[in-house]
Formats: C-alpha cells, sequence, structure tokens
C-alpha cells in the first residue's frame, strides 16, 4: 500500500456506489415526484461559477472569504432564494472547512489572506 492508494480506493468505492444509485434508476420508471419537467439552467450556471469562485479567490483571500463566495454565489441556483440560510450555510461551511483543512489536517492554508 502505497501513497496513492487510499484515493484509488475510494475512487473505486464511489465508482461503485454510483452504478449502485444509477442501475436501480435506469429499471424504474419515472412517477411524478422523481420527473422533471423543467431544465434548470439556474444550477447549471451557479454551480460552475461558485467553483470558479471559490477558485479565484481562495489563494488571494483565503480559505473562509472564497466558501462565503462559493456560498453567495451557488444560492442563486434556487429559488426563492432564502438569505437567513445562506448566511448560516455559509458560517457553518466556511467553520467546517477551517477545522478539516486547517485545524485537523494541517494546511498551510490561510483562513484569512488580507490584502495591506
Amino acid at each position: 500500500m502505497g501513497p496513492g492508494f487510499f484515493p484509488v480506493a475510494a475512487g473505486w468505492v464511489l465508482a461503485l456506489l454510483g452504478v449502485g444509485v444509477i442501475i436501480p434508476a435506469l429499471r424504474g420508471k419515472p412517477n411524478s415526484q422523481t420527473a422533471q419537467t423543467k431544465f434548470g439552467l439556474r444550477p447549471l450556471l451557479a454551480v460552475p461559477a461558485a467553483v470558479l469562485a471559490f477558485g479565484l479567490i481562495v489563494e488571494p483571500l483565503g480559505l473562509i472569504p472564497a466558501t462565503l463566495a462559493l456560498t453567495a454565489v451557488v444560492v442563486f441556483s434556487e429559488r426563492p432564494i432564502r438569505l437567513r440560510r445562506t448566511i448560516l450555510l455559509g458560517i457553518g461551511l466556511a467553520a467546517i472547512s477551517w477545522l478539516v483543512f486547517i485545524v485537523g489536517l494541517k494546511m498551510t492554508l490561510p483562513a484569512f489572506n488580507l490584502p495591506g
């Protein structure tokens, strides 16, 4: 077991889980709860835009501002936009990101990288 064992094993587990979800979905008939009648353009644009915003902001400003920006952009994928829920989600995601990556994994990623 070398350094690439865990990523390869995790990839295989995720692939098997994906197959386990796809096969029953392809066999079953869609019902009124699962069938979507409208194509969602907003999520298709908002999610990649949020990932792009995170990638552009994380190095110059830090992990916490990038996570808050990601949350602020991705919220445009749904209607109606709920401000209170978005703020709580952003704070929660930023706190979890900080705990996992900076405190837990001891990454050299700054939480805040304020210019000046």
